[in-house]
Parts: C-alpha cells; sequence; structure tokens
C-alpha cells in the first residue's frame, strides 16, 4: 500500500474515491474531493431507495466543519 498524503501537499486527481484520514479520531473513510468539498459516497443506502446518495464530510478551507480530512492515499487494488 502507498504513503499518506498531506492534502497541504496536493489533492486527488478526477474525483477519484480514496483513503482519507480525519484529523478528530484518526478514523479512515473512502471519499472524493470535487475541488470543494471532501465528500462521502453512501453507497449502503440502497435500503431507503437512495443508492447516488453523498455526504459533505469537510468543506476545503472551513476549519472544525464536520471531519477534518488531513491526510489521503489511493485505494488498495480489489482482492483476485
Amino acid at each position: 500500500m502507498g504513503e499518506w498524503i498531506s492534502v497541504k501537499d496536493r489533492l486527488p486527481d478526477d474525483c477519484s474515491e480514496v483513503l482519507v484520514i480525519c484529523k478528530w479520531d484518526n478514523s479512515p473513510l473512502i471519499a472524493f474531493n470535487d475541488g470543494m468539498d471532501w465528500i462521502e459516497k453512501c453507497d449502503n443506502l440502497e435500503i431507503i431507495g437512495d443508492s447516488d446518495y453523498n455526504t459533505i464530510i469537510h468543506e476545503v478551507g472551513a476549519e472544525n466543519i464536520g471531519y477534518e480530512i488531513t491526510h489521503w492515499m489511493p485505494l488498495p487494488e480489489l482482492p483476485k
């Protein structure tokens, strides 16, 4: 697996989903960055009929709102 990349150094390209770390509790999440916000894709909401629902988890440039994302890394390849 790769190294953690600070969001101060660079952000992921192309809105690709990556593994992120949150400042306040060091909890990992899978999210993507759209250039403005970090967004967690919530695929597990099919049970309520909205499988395309996304949740903004951190507004870029806004301190202390939701989960403050500090680092990210590409997702590993899926097992074969």
